[in-house]
């Protein structure tokens, strides 16, 4: 065997520092990229505070003191985590808000832009002399030059040097070794400008003049006087007027507009997120109506809005503040907008022959807004201006907590008495009744997985059942042509509320599908609702049609804000007449047919129309169907059809696991032709509850037999 020696040679190499020189200065400057140390070159840490002083030459010499203090870290809608810094100029009273993080792969510096939830590149750290890079969405081209040692407060520290070019000037600035952005010097055609830092306080030492108080004074809050300006009682009710201008360019023209807005509270409610919330119905005009959902914090004075859709909440609105303190607001998927706030303060007004504390806020987003809060009233008026456009809110009268101001003209927002029992006739719920819906629509893009259809389809009352929560349901049978098994359904009309209910299974609660006791403008929230899950519905009021040859009324019923549209009609007697939905890639309506209501028959019934795939059993056969709902937990039911070729039948049902072994006998018994239902508990003979995982239904009707699987879930 032979042996290889492998001999390592080191060799140490010293590189002597890589001079560069600016064209421009002729300083001399030193290559360092290590990463570490480039970060101390800008310190974001909560609470860091720098002041500076800007000193322009531009038309008139004038200076200014600009302080810039780290708040906080939030993490923004791109999923990004940001410094909350606040920028105030001290001489016009103007503050921004700028969100920044530091990129430590990259070195970048980036801004966040909170209009599109964009960021760009406003530094970079980890850089080599000759190194450039774009800037503020490539508007701006910066060249890194190097390091140097100045002296900083007393100490020499290294300096990273860069220069940038934009349109119409340029500039030359630096970063500081554990001060951050130390100077900067603007060169435009008419003049110069330079901004240098002054004092700072950087992870708790003190930098140079910091005369200015680190934590400025905050007066006392009277938070109860403050509260006064968002009144949120149920009952509350504004009417504002929304008055202003449309510019269309080409061909040049102005839109005048005008509309009258109303706001109401109309109840609370105890959302999925666990706070409660008071629900806004606002009507524009010939516009649909809005609902919204609103809460105060009163430990913060943070206004909040909720978002049904994720079970989220908005900053809206902040109460508990001084003047020159600013926030952020964002989209909750209504019509709020999203930007910075900024609070200017409070003075005294004359609102309604009553002398009024207001406060003033002004709006920075895609377009420039100002509002006013007015205590014991809220929301007094609101100027917004924007490209092509102008409009204001101007606060006609209300009713606060019971106090009317102004002109209230507008129809009483009390609910006038309700006729009970004509209203339980729109939904009659009897055993034997039956109802024929065409349902036409489309889905899909086309040339792309497009489908429509054309179909009847029947919903039939067959008998009521005492459930385990307690209650009597009537179980209602649909059948569709274009599905592979029947859909059962439970439902009940509270008498009392007017509300009709849907049992569900998997926790034997139930949920709110109408609300028959209502005047226009109230709502509900309805699950299932159409297409998805649940949506808030409105009650937009009644009217007549004409139905199987008579004028009948009807209650009118559509969605709020949601991703899609519904409507469906209500009419007296009969029950649901019709229904249109659309969205992004659909479209549908269902219309009454006919039905046997209460014995009386009403237009056609026939469903001959329905097209059963091969698959399909006919009810009139044998035929055990798919458990409801599957996968369940803990309880599911079981439908079965027995033949008409037959009076009785000998009939087992019987539970098996993927064992093989019998669990449960839910059925025993002799049984007629037709459709029956039963329920399984997920439990065996002995009461004892079935673990998770894969179970077999078997139905044997003489000498019929099917099997079934069923999947539970916990």
């Amino acid at each position: 065997m032979k042996r290889i020696t492998l001999t390592i040679l080191v060799i140490t190499i010293s590189i002597a520092p890589v001079i560069l020189y600016s064209q421009d200065h002729k300083k001399q400057f030193v290559s360092n990229s290590d990463s570490l140390t480039s970060l101390e070159f800008y310190p974001l840490q909560i609470g860091n505070y720098w002041i500076y002083n800007d000193s322009s030459c531009i038309d008139i010499c004038y200076s200014r003191i600009v302080i810039k203090k780290v708040l906080a870290d939030t993490i923004m809608p791109n999923g990004n985590m940001y410094y909350y810094i606040l920028v105030q100029d001290l001489k016009s009273v103007i503050s921004e808000i700028q969100f920044e993080r530091i990129d430590s792969l990259s070195g970048f510096i980036y801004r966040y832009e909170s209009v599109d939830s964009s960021e760009w590149i406003q530094g970079k750290l980890y850089a080599e002399p000759g190194d450039t890079f774009n800037t503020y969405k490539d508007d701006g081209f910066v060249m890194y030059h190097g390091e140097t040692t100045i002296q900083a407060f007393g100490s020499l520290k290294k300096s990273k040097n860069y220069t940038a070019q934009y349109f119409s000037y340029w500039e030359s600035y630096n970063f500081v070794q554990g001060l951050g952005f130390y100077s900067k010097e603007y060169h435009l055609d008419i003049g110069t400008r330079i901004e240098s830092l002054q004092g700072a306080v950087i992870n708790g030492q003190v930098y140079g003049d910091t005369s200015l108080p680190v934590t400025p004074v905050t007066p006392v809050i009277d938070t109860l006087n403050c509260l006064a300006f968002y009144p949120l009682h149920i009952g509350d009710y504004w009417i504002y007027k929304n008055y202003g201008e449309m510019y269309d360019p080409w061909p040049p023209y102005v839109y005048p507009f005008e509309e009258t807005i109303v706001r109401k509270i109309v109840a609370d409610s105890l959302m999925s997120n666990g706070h409660t919330y008071v629900t806004i119905i606002q009507s524009e005009d010939s516009k649909s109506p809005q609902i919204y959902y609103e809460r105060i914090d009163t430990l913060t004075g943070f206004v909040w809005a909720y978002n049904k859709y994720d079970s989220t909440e908005s900053i809206i609105q902040k109460l508990f503040v001084n003047p020159g303190d600013t926030f952020f607001v964002k989209s909750n998927g209504s019509d709020y907008f999203q930007g910075e706030v900024s609070y200017f303060g409070q003075d005294t007004i004359a609102a309604f022959e009553f002398l009024k504390e207001q406060k003033v806020y002004n709006v920075l987003s895609l377009w420039t807004e100002q509002y006013k809060l007015v205590s014991d009233i809220g929301l007094y008026d609101l100027n917004y201006g924007f490209d092509v456009g102008w409009g204001k809110w101007k606060l006609n009268g209300c009713i606060v907590d019971g106090i009317v101001y102004g002109d209230t003209s507008l129809p009483s927002p009390y609910s006038p008495p309700i006729d009970t029992m004509t209203c339980l006739s729109y939904y009659p719920l009897k055993i034997g009744n039956y109802w024929v819906y065409r349902d036409i629509g489309s889905s899909g893009f086309w040339g792309e997985d497009y489908t429509s259809w054309n179909e009847k389809y029947s919903r039939q009352v067959l008998a009521d059942t005492l459930m385990p929560n307690g209650k009597v349901y009537y179980h209602i049978i649909e059948k569709r042509g274009h599905l592979a098994s029947l859909s059962s359904y439970f439902e009940r009309v509270d008498t009392l509320t007017g509300f009709v209910y849907s049992y569900w299974y998997e926790d034997s609660s139930e949920s709110v599908i109408e609300k028959l006791y209502a005047v226009p403008g109230d709502t509900f929230w309805k699950e299932p609702a159409g297409l998805f899950s649940s949506a808030e519905m409105i009650f937009c009021g009644m009217d007549t049609i004409t139905a199987f040859g008579e004028m009948r009324n009807k209650k009118e019923y559509q969605a709020g804000f949601t991703l899609f549209l519904d409507r469906y009609d209500l009419i007296e007697n009969i029950g649901l007449f019709s229904t249109s939905y659309s969205y992004d890639i659909g479209m549908g309506t269902t219309v009454l047919q006919g039905a046997l209501i209460n014995g009386i028959l009403y237009g056609d019934t026939t469903i001959t129309s329905i097209k059963q795939p091969k698959e399909q059993i006919s009810p009139a056969e044998f035929a055990l169907h798919q458990n409801f709902p599957n996968p369940f937990n803990p309880q599911t039911t079981i439908s079965y059809a027995l033949p008409a070729d037959k009076a009785f039948y000998d009939v087992t049902v019987e539970i098996y696991n993927a064992l093989g072994q019998k669990i449960m006998v839910l059925v025993s018994k002799p049984q007629g032709s037709g459709l029956h239902t039963i329920f399984w508990n997920g439990r065996n003979a002995a009461g004892q509850v079935m673990p998770s995982g894969m179970y077999f239904c078997i139905l044997q009707a003489d000498h019929l037999r099917a099997i079934q699987k069923m999947l539970m879930i916990k």
